[in-house]
């Protein structure tokens, strides 16, 4: 009797070992031996993710599923049984004796389970990581190693985290909307990849189209207008030959939270976590148009957000239903308002002028296209001789679009789009040609016109010219230098200026070696500055002023005695100025070699380009603008944005008050630095770039 009994003790032993082994090896985890009960809990590793039981704003049914447990406003990025809710708080989720994911109620019925029928070892554990994933896996009691079997980035329901795939919808791996914000059951819309040629995103309403991205062009989907490249975003296209294609994404920054997401409404969405606001804040939404509803605007029409109305016919058709359509219902879409010649000589002995293609610029291009590899010249000749094709794109990525049946789903970009070329009969064409004729006929007239009145003005002022400088002698010259000299001795008087020098042009030709090219320190908008070094040995700073500048003697004068008087902090002395003939020169401090901070240079403030105020508040306005050139990256002189913004601060203060500030930040720099400091540094900057009143 005493050997069973040592046996069993042994054995019991043994499993509680066994046991304690596998909760050690699961941390984070739900094993046979650790399961969870509503309210519990369990976090990833790194408390990035929970899961537990949770109810939807509005309901009081309880679900198993995951959120963010870092942020304050709890997304659920995964719901286990969706369609299947607890109506109490007796839910738990366990391993089942099979090794399966269980979520069952307190009367030990199953709501959902990870349905994995051949499980080799049925001990098993779940584990949930800091990306989102959770892994069902099998413990290998050989070597102690974990083997997943089944993991929840497979079987996504209406969110779509960094490392995910989403496939073709035939399989699990697609989005599956919320019914309603308050209810995760499957709702109307699901999103997946198109597997064409070059495949796209397609978001549909119970079967039917409701959104489309527009093919991949090997970094980003065409008809995503917002959407940035792969080096940016992450987003990748994955075709490895052996398995579907699918899209996933990564993020540069790993600390950011994103998450994107298939509304209750349609509309895919991704969102930031904004630390200062403590919120979720919109980045990019396929919806955000209602030009981008798949099928808004018919057949043959297109759609421009920037238009009232927003959808037009193509050229060479009209509105179906002119009622409908004056009502602003634009679901009958256009038809044509003449045959196309290729139909007409298929129908009937009348024979015309071959059709030909009318050009439309930066299009997202129409739904149900066919593909072919050949080249650009190519497809235009393919479409034409077949009379089937009414329109073809080309794209060096995707190639050959041709399309055989109807156009729908069309939009006009301000940018990034692609030609698409729409097979129109010949009189359209002709009709666009009268009107280009008419347009030259009477600019070359106006422009005739606008030539013989310039020659005869010239030849006035070139013999007024011609008669003045006869008139001018070197006596009248050197008056002219002394009057000028005269008037700025006398300013300088009245304002106390005595410090202020006149130098002779001899001398600078001498201490900038005659205004050698070694000595050029840089090119300003109004002229060359120079190194120069007088005979005493201090380095100065030469800025001739061009004659191009178009300042007279007058202005600069006022500009002299302006800057001067001011002796700003943060601006290098002026130590005096020349006047000699049509010289115009100003005369400061060199700083260091080949650097120097010039007062006729950087960014003029509004309260002196417009009211003529001059103080030491001036160069503020040039701080802010550096500022925000910074933290964009762009130029504020050449800073060009559609029609959304009219300047650099104009942009900046757009984003910052529709607080969609990550679209004016640049993406490496928003992606690497400290978000507190971007909002600081752009917050500084809008405030120096204020008018001062």
């Amino acid at each position: 009797m005493v050997l069973p009994v040592m046996t069993n003790f042994l054995v019991l032993v043994l499993l509680l070992v066994s046991c304690h082994l596998k909760f050690l090896i699961c941390t984070d985890t739900i094993n046979q031996a650790k399961f969870i009960r509503d309210p519990e809990t369990i976090t990833s590793k790194g408390g990035v993710f929970r899961l537990g039981f949770f109810s939807p704003l509005g309901s009081s049914n309880r679900y198993g599923g995951i959120w963010h447990n870092q942020v304050s406003v709890d997304p659920i990025i995964w719901v286990a049984n969706r369609d299947r809710p607890l109506e109490d708080s007796s839910g738990t989720v366990k391993i089942s004796v099979d090794g399966n994911m269980l979520v069952s109620n307190g009367q030990n019925e199953m709501l959902w389970s990870s349905n994995v029928l051949r499980i080799m070892n049925s001990t098993t554990c779940v584990q949930l990581l800091d990306s989102g994933n959770l892994k069902l896996q099998e413990i290998n009691s050989s070597n102690n190693s974990l083997v997943p079997i089944w993991e929840r980035f497979r079987h996504p329901t209406n969110s779509f985290l960094p490392s995910m795939i989403i496939t073709n919808g035939k399989g699990e791996e697609a989005l599956r909307s919320w019914k309603s914000s308050s209810d995760p059951s499957d709702g109307n819309f699901s999103a997946s990849l198109d597997p064409q040629n070059h495949p796209e995103v397609f978001i549909g309403k119970i079967g039917s189209p409701y959104w489309r991205s527009r093919p991949w062009n090997g970094q980003v989907f065409i008809g995503v207008l917002n959407m940035r490249s792969l080096y940016l975003e992450g987003f990748t296209l994955v075709d490895n030959k052996k398995g579907p294609i699918y899209l996933t994404y990564n993020l540069m920054n790993q600390s950011f939270l994103f998450n994107l997401a298939l509304n209750p409404d349609g509309n895919l969405v991704q969102k930031y976590w904004d630390d200062q606001k403590q919120n979720w804040e919109i980045r990019w939404s396929a919806l955000n148009s209602k030009c981008n509803v798949y099928g808004t605007y018919g057949a043959f029409g297109s759609c421009n957000p920037k238009s009232s109305p927003i959808c037009s016919c193509l050229r060479g058709f009209e509105p179906k239903n002119m009622k409908e359509w004056n009502a602003r219902n634009w679901t009958d879409g256009c038809v044509r308002k003449t045959p196309l010649q290729c139909e007409r000589s298929n129908n009937s002995l009348e024979i015309g002028k071959v059709d030909g293609f009318f050009k439309w610029e930066n299009m997202k291009v129409p739904d149900l296209k066919e593909w072919s590899s050949i080249n650009g010249d190519e497809c235009r000749d393919c479409c034409l001789a077949n009379c089937s094709c009414i329109a073809y794109a080309y794209n060096d990525f995707i190639s050959c679009m041709i399309w055989t049946s109807y156009l729908i789903d069309m939009q006009k970009f301000s940018k990034r789009g692609i030609n698409l070329y729409i097979r129109v009969p010949d009189s359209e064409l002709n009709y666009n040609r009268k009107v280009k004729v008419t347009i030259l006929a009477t600019v070359t007239t106006g422009a005739v016109s606008a030539f013989v009145f310039t020659f005869f003005l010239c030849r006035c002022m070139i013999k007024r010219k011609a008669s003045k400088e006869l008139l001018l002698s070197r006596g009248e010259r050197a008056y002219q230098v002394y009057s000028g000299v005269n008037m700025l001795l006398n300013e300088m008087k009245k304002m106390k200026l005595e410090d202020l020098q006149l130098y002779t042009f001899g001398m600078l030709v001498t201490a900038t070696d005659n205004f050698d090219s070694s000595n050029l320190l840089g090119q300003g908008g109004f002229g060359p500055v120079y190194k120069g070094k007088m005979p005493n040995g201090q380095e100065i700073a030469v800025k001739r002023l061009s004659r191009a500048s178009g300042q007279g003697l007058q202005e600069f004068r006022n500009k002299v005695v302006v800057i001067s008087k001011l002796q700003h902090r943060n601006l290098v002395r002026l130590l005096g100025c020349c006047i000699e003939g049509d010289e115009k020169i100003l005369i400061d401090i060199q700083l260091l070699d080949n650097v120097r901070v010039d007062p006729l240079t950087g960014y003029m403030s509004p309260e002196y380009a417009i009211y003529g105020r001059f103080s030491e508040k001036s160069d503020v306005y040039s701080f802010g603008i550096l500022l925000l050139e910074i933290v964009s990256r762009r130029r504020c002189t050449s800073f060009h944005l559609d029609d959304q913004a009219w300047s650099l601060p104009g942009f900046a203060w757009e984003s910052w008050t529709a607080e969609t500030l990550a679209a004016f930040v640049d993406p490496v720099i928003y992606a690497l630095s400290d978000e507190i400091a971007i909002l600081r540094c752009t917050h500084v900057g809008l405030l120096c770039v204020q008018v001062q009143r």
